[in-house]
């Protein structure tokens, strides 16, 4: 096992978490389809059409995504209409959190390295497996178990964007070793990315 390294131990990691000022933020469409489907009176799919077609990117990804292979529609996907009726309302939702999350985790720079887009299809794929389980199981919400198989490794995102020396020597252990990530950080003696989203999340 490894020395473990003063730098990643778990006040140090909560003191440079703490200094961090400019975590991403949902945009407005996430947060305003979010409430109108909460509410009950929001019936009229032309209500929720015009406000995503508002914004053009996010229509735009939300057609590319209801066209993959994640949600398995047949016939091609050409409109938000189309999506919402195809999809439903509680998917279309999860998509444009889903969207808009990647957005505003996005990376550059050195961290660009590192396969983003294995990210976020790996983590759509749990996403969307976590919903199946919940439809097949009825223990829990399968909304929520969307969101929570989208998010279980958004701590990987925060360390790779404030902490890249130590998600890169991590990452670097994992294929030199052929360990898990939470391994090689159980090794490292450092605070777990699951925390890291956890703080993300509460702050």
């Amino acid at each position: 096992m490894e020395k473990k390294d003063k730098n990643l131990e778990t006040d140090n990691i909560n003191k440079e978490l703490d200094r961090i000022n400019d975590l991403p933020t949902l945009p407005a469409i996430a947060l305003e389809v979010n409430k109108m489907l909460q509410d009950y009176d929001t019936t009229r799919l032309e209500i929720l059409r015009d406000r995503i077609e508002k914004d053009q990117a996010i229509t735009a990804k939300i057609l590319k995504l209801a066209n993959s292979a994640f949600f398995g529609v047949r016939s091609k996907v050409t409109s938000i209409t189309h999506a919402i009726t195809l999809l439903g309302f509680n998917t279309i939702r999860n998509a444009i959190v889903s969207v808009s999350i990647m957005d505003a985790l996005s990376v550059n720079g050195d961290a660009a390295r590192f396969d983003i887009k294995g990210f976020w299809k790996h983590s759509v794929a749990a996403a969307v497996m976590s919903r199946y389980i919940a439809e097949q199981t009825k223990l829990y919400s399968p909304d929520d178990c969307f969101i929570g198989g989208l998010l279980h490794d958004i701590g990987k995102v925060v360390m790779l964007k404030h902490f890249p020396d130590i998600f890169f020597s991590i990452h670097t252990s994992c294929i030199k070793n052929e360990k898990s990530f939470f391994n090689i950080e159980k090794e490292k003696g450092s605070v777990n990315h699951s925390y890291i989203g956890y703080y993300l999340a509460k702050k």
